[in-house]
């Protein structure tokens, strides 16, 4: 984590969860945690394309 960033995560990785990804990417604050999606291959491309973690669940997302 960098120090002071605001941890995001991205509950649900439909189409626009690209937009989200490019919108908090931009800003050095924000630091993208990971996402999940009942679809794991979603959740898969949207961390390969943005970073942070594939959780497996909200469970799992939320207990992080």
């Amino acid at each position: 984590m960098r120090n002071g960033a605001l941890r995001v995560a991205v509950v649900g990785c439909g189409n626009i969860s690209g937009p989200y990804g490019e919108t908090l990417g931009a800003y050095p604050a924000i630091e993208i945690a990971g996402a999940t999606d009942v679809d794991r291959a979603l959740s898969a491309e949207f961390v390969e394309r943005f970073g942070g973690i594939d959780y497996s669940s909200l469970d799992e997302l939320l207990g992080d």
